[in-house]
């Protein structure tokens, strides 16, 4: 979709060996309003790709249990090589608010090649109400995020066959 730029909002999902590219895109918020909603980008199967490679920040939405999942999954790919921060923001109700990835199954890929920061402000609140953003790298799934040094809030998992690198941290709170 060559033309799009403005994609606040959006979810993208798909399959089948598509590939969705937008390259005039620079950012992302949600934009859902108040309620629980969940937006995503889904790329599944092999050669399955969301090419947002111009993007340089992700944010979640100001609203109730607002989210924002992205999923590589049994061979698909994201590409979101220029973002720098996944931002969940202060204002609006940071109740049950999360942003996660996952990168599901051989030759499943989320690149976050320029990702620095990942926070989520409510994670691991002891009112009831809190919940954790996610990193889940499994079944041979790769999350590429090289320069990522602050997690805030995030509760990554790794199943022993997936690949997120860790090294590179300087700062984990809040997380698990």
């Amino acid at each position: 979709v060559p033309a799009l730029a403005n994609i606040d909002g959006a979810s993208f999902d798909v399959s089948g060996g598509v590939t969705l590219s937008i390259p005039l895109a620079t950012s992302y918020t949600h934009t859902a309003g108040t309620n629980p909603y969940d937006v995503m980008f889904k790329a599944t199967g092999t050669g399955s790709v969301i090419d947002l490679r111009n993007v340089t920040s992700i944010t979640n939405g100001l609203g109730y249990a607002n989210s924002v999942n992205i999923s590589a999954l049994s061979g698909g790919a994201v590409d979101l090589r220029s973002v720098t921060q996944i931002v969940d923001p202060t204002g609006g109700d940071t109740r049950w608010r999360r942003v996660n990835l996952l990168a599901d199954g051989v030759g499943s890929s989320l690149n976050f090649a320029a990702l620095t920061n990942f926070n989520d402000v409510y994670s691991g609140g002891t009112s009831g109400d809190a919940i954790y953003s996610t990193i889940v790298a499994k079944n041979s799934g790769q999350i590429n995020a090289p320069l990522l040094a602050s997690l805030i809030g995030v509760y990554v998992t790794l199943n022993g066959t997936g690949t997120f690198p860790v090294g590179q941290m300087t700062t984990f709170e809040d997380g698990r």
